[in-house]
């Protein structure tokens, strides 16, 4: 059953206009702010942009289709359960067009400890472009985001790791 899973992915992939990406590509430090919105929590738990402020937030832009994205899953297991009782959000915001029904089994499969937000026209838009899935912002306490990732790489989820780390000390 996971084999077909995978191929599906890959098959998904390969035919998908919406782009996702493993190459490595620099983080870029923006310094710049996002727009507010409201997104829900699969469990239907609303939450709204201004009660991030104060926090340092991890935004990750995924889709359950790309393999890139799955692949970060244990890293980001790992940074959730580190700071989750830290001063601290996770945003994983599946960008899949559907609903819990479709999104639920791929958390099952793969053990996605960390909250899931379902994805809309409004978040989508709140921190400018998404050029490809993953793409994944840091934001400091006063909701600036100091690093952006587009793909994955070999070192990304250390570098957040050290990033999370810096902003909470401050």
């Amino acid at each position: 059953m996971k084999i077909i899973f995978e191929i599906s992915i890959y098959l998904t992939l390969l035919f998908s206009q919406i782009s996702c990406s493993s190459e490595e590509k620099k983080s870029q430090t923006t310094g710049s702010d996002y727009k507010p919105f409201v997104i829900s929590q699969l469990n239907g738990e609303i939450l709204n942009s201004d009660s991030l402020a104060g926090k340092v937030v991890l935004v990750d832009y995924w889709a359950t289709w790309c393999a890139p994205c799955i692949k970060e899953v244990p890293g980001y297991n790992d940074l959730y359960e580190k700071y989750k009782d830290e001063n601290f959000v996770f945003l994983a915001i599946c960008m899949d067009s559907g609903n819990a029904e479709k999104i639920e089994p791929v958390i099952d499969e793969f053990l996605i400890k960390y909250p899931i937000y379902v994805g809309n026209s409004e978040v989508r838009t709140a921190f400018g472009d998404i050029p490809a899935y993953p793409t994944t912002f840091v934001l400091d306490q006063m909701g600036k985001i100091q690093k952006q990732y587009i793909g994955i790489s070999s070192t990304k989820i250390e570098e957040i790791d050290g990033v999370i780390s810096g902003l909470l000390q401050d």
